[in-house]
């Protein structure tokens, strides 16, 4: 489900390619895919710190975050120059260079097939820079090479995010094709891993927005307690911001306004990764301005504004929910 990020005109004249929604909370049903329309890919790693003391975006969990210093990156085949280009990406990501990121990762991968994780940089890299299309080949040739490599929980999160990816869109039949081989993954092998939060997502909105309340209260209950056992605070935060949702439209606004403000923490400390942060900061904003709650709402809206300044490559989220 989306929720509808609108771009100011003071922004609109400073940055050519603004945000036109975001998903997850409230709910409105999907039409015909919009171009803007976007999601976080959580089988995407983020790049751990490289020779710094802390990744940025990085978080344990689905991210299965590298613990390796930029010295201890293998060549894998390339010669110096290929791989100083690769490392040159791999920096540029974790330091939210996004551009930069995309274009040496692309270099790189054309000089030789990427690895596993850089792959996923490179997907992660070409969603941030509005390159839709190309991050879901990207997530496609992801998950083959998972399933190359016998890492089947790790295939079926990008499995998963490609049919959520293709749900927001409103491409019904893909979409169902990819999360039903994404649950048969989890299921042949009797997986007990952080991907079957994820898996609970497509259900837990569907009740959402179908006003089973009960029913996706409980739902996003599982899923953040899926995102504790295993160290994952994007699913965490994700089930948090549901949880929120779901109270606040039974009625229950303090207690569901608590919830959307501890996932706010979780943004503003730089816990989880940035596709997740543009998703709670959105779906916060528009929530707030539903209850009329103009003081909340500007004060995430100027929290946003600095985020998004602060990532100067970055489409998705900018310009979002002028108050």
């Amino acid at each position: 489900m989306s929720t509808t990020c609108q771009k100011t005109e003071q922004q609109s004249q400073r940055q050519n390619s603004g945000y036109e929604g975001c998903i997850l909370l409230p709910g409105k049903s999907h039409g015909k895919r919009k171009r803007g329309r976007r999601i976080e890919s959580a089988c995407l790693r983020p790049l751990e710190a490289l020779n710094s003391d802390r990744a940025e975006g990085a978080h344990p969990g689905i991210a299965r975050i590298m613990r390796r210093s930029i010295d201890e990156v293998e060549p894998c085949g390339r010669d110096m120059t290929e791989q100083r280009t690769l490392q040159e990406g791999q920096i540029a990501f974790a330091r939210r260079r996004w551009g930069d990121a995309y274009t040496k990762l692309t270099t790189a991968d054309q000089e030789a097939p990427l690895e596993i994780d850089d792959l996923e940089r490179l997907a992660r890299a070409a969603y941030l820079t509005g390159r839709d299309e190309e991050c879901e080949q990207l997530l496609a040739r992801a998950h083959e090479e998972c399933l190359r490599l016998g890492e089947d929980p790790r295939a079926a999160g990008c499995a998963f995010w490609l049919g959520f990816m293709l749900l927001n869109g409103g491409e019904m039949a893909r979409a169902s094709g990819w999360l039903a081989r994404a649950q048969r993954l989890l299921d042949e092998g009797s997986h007990d891993s952080v991907e079957r939060g994820y898996i609970l997502l497509p259900a837990a909105l569907l009740s959402l927005e179908s006003g089973a309340l009960s029913e996706a209260l409980a739902a996003f209950e599982q899923v953040g307690q899926i995102g504790v056992r295993f160290g994952d605070t994007d699913l965490v935060t994700l089930g948090r911001l549901g949880r929120g949702r779901a109270l606040v439209m039974q009625g229950q606004r303090a207690a569901g306004v608590s919830l959307l403000d501890e996932a706010m923490v979780a943004v503003t400390a730089d816990e989880v990764t940035p596709i997740v942060a543009g998703i709670v900061y959105c779906a916060v904003i528009d929530i707030c301005q539903e209850l009329f709650d103009l003081r909340r709402a500007r004060e995430w809206t100027v929290a946003l504004t600095r985020w998004c300044d602060s990532q100067p490559d970055l489409v998705p989220f900018r310009g979002s929910c002028l108050v």
